[in-house]
């Protein structure tokens, strides 16, 4: 195990008979891109001769019974297509930061459970996910000079956030949510990774505890609704007192501040000059050349009626309470 302190996890296979890990050292690679394979391509691209090892599981569930080096520091969970990566982006200004958004290991761990996906027994696997979760983060906490840990999940994982909670309930937790609407035409005109459970009644039930036979609406635009208030509830029904909320139109450099001291990051290892900087560009861009434009408008404009009616009657509900809930916090 000591051989790879410091090295990155970057792919988890769970197929039965095959169950490894997928190791990559990051050297004195920074960890700066948008999401968390574009550094993993960085890397292999760095060094064509880098070095790929692959473990069994177990060397996860060792590293989660170990003391960690730096445990997570906060986690920021969103309803997709709001602004997360803006706000990852300018947190890995943080100086002796390491943000981790959307790896793959992580989002394989927040899969539900079924037979055919997981190789445990149906009884015990919660125990044996909670500490492969935690060897993941456990080994993303031991990459060299990581001071402060923040991971980013991808947005379906949300539905699952009360496993996350479970396991580190003290951790501060960001939400990050926006006009329904908005984000349904985003939705629409490019599809995330969960419409794929679309064409899965089994899949869909598993995710959101839909009926098999229920199609998830007869439309695209109320499938997309339905998905985006079921992520939003979840996140409504597991609100702590270590959660806080945050609308897309208010990002900015003090609320992105705000949130850094949230996550227990001091003063001195904030840069304002730095967050406004970050803030400043298109948050996809991995050249920081594209300046960063609302884009408000422009998808209220595109919007279709169906989608207005459609967010009106699954989303919007959920996203006043999570207004009033942010108002009262």
């Amino acid at each position: 195990m000591d051989e790879l302190d410091g090295w990155l996890p970057f792919h988890l296979n769970l197929t039965p008979g095959k169950l490894e890990v997928s190791w990559l050292s990051p050297g004195d690679t920074a960890i700066v891109e948008p999401f968390f394979y574009q550094s993993v391509e960085k890397i292999k691209r760095a060094n064509e001769h880098a070095v790929q090892v692959y473990s069994d599981i177990s060397v996860l569930t060792n590293l989660a019974s170990l003391e960690p080096v730096t445990e997570p520091s906060g986690f920021i969970f969103h309803m997709s297509r709001c602004g997360s990566t803006l706000v990852s982006n300018a947190l890995r200004s943080v100086q002796g930061s390491l943000c981790i958004s959307e790896a793959q290991p992580v989002t394989v761990l927040m899969t539900p459970y079924s037979h055919d996906y997981w190789p445990f027994e149906e009884g015990n696997w919660e125990a044996k996910r909670d500490d492969l979760i935690r060897g993941v983060m456990a080994a993303f906490g031991r990459v060299k000079n990581t001071k402060y840990l923040f991971v980013k999940f991808r947005s379906w994982n949300t539905l699952f956030v009360r496993t996350v909670r479970s396991i580190w309930p003290f951790v501060p937790c960001l939400f990050l949510y926006r006009d329904p609407v908005e984000v349904m035409v985003s939705n629409l005109l490019k599809h995330p990774a969960w419409w794929s459970f679309r064409e899965s009644p089994r899949t869909k039930s598993l995710f959101f505890g839909w009926a098999e036979d229920d199609n998830g609406g007869a439309t695209d635009e109320e499938y997309c609704a339905r998905v985006l208030a079921a992520i939003c509830g979840s996140m409504r029904d597991s609100l702590d007192e270590n959660t806080v909320l945050l609308r897309y139109e208010h990002i900015n450099t003090r609320t992105v501040q705000q949130i850094a001291t949230f996550f227990g990051v001091p003063e001195q290892d904030i840069s304002i000059p730095s967050l406004d900087r970050c803030l400043r560009y298109y948050s996809k861009d991995m050249t920081s050349q594209t300046i960063f434009t609302s884009d408000t408008h422009g998808k209220r404009e595109m919007a279709s009626p169906q989608a207005v009616e459609c967010a009106k009657r699954f989303v919007n509900p959920i996203i006043d309470e999570l207004d009033m809930l942010q108002c009262g916090r």
